[in-house]
């Protein structure tokens, strides 16, 4: 998940720096291109999580339940850029690792 990624990248950035590591949370110092990046790999995610039930492979529960954390998961992407600070990349790192989860427990059970 490229939002996890740069989640990690984003709340170690001046380590990075500091090492002379390049990752673009250091390269860009706009912010501009990292937060491209996090809302569509976010919104890619979003679409992609959504295809079993068009497929046929899950039910309405499911896709809504996938869309609402997909949602939620694009709102901490969306705080932590506009942001730049720890805390909200912190809380989006935390939401990555919750989000995939969860989705695959939904898709499992059938709903």
């Amino acid at each position: 998940q490229v939002p996890h990624f740069l989640a990690i990248e984003m709340m170690y950035r001046d380590d990075y720096a500091k090492a002379d590591i390049r990752v673009l949370p250091v390269t860009d110092r706009s912010g501009i291109a990292t937060g491209i990046q996090v809302v569509l790999a976010t919104l890619a995610l979003l679409g992609t999580a959504s295809l079993p039930f068009f497929l046929g492979h899950s039910g309405p529960v499911y896709v809504a339940a996938s869309t609402i954390l997909g949602a939620g998961f694009l709102v901490f992407g969306i705080r932590a850029i506009v942001t730049r600070q720890k805390m909200p990349a912190r809380h989006l790192l935390r939401a990555s690792v919750i989000y995939l989860p969860v989705v695959f427990l939904l898709l499992t059970a059938g709903l």
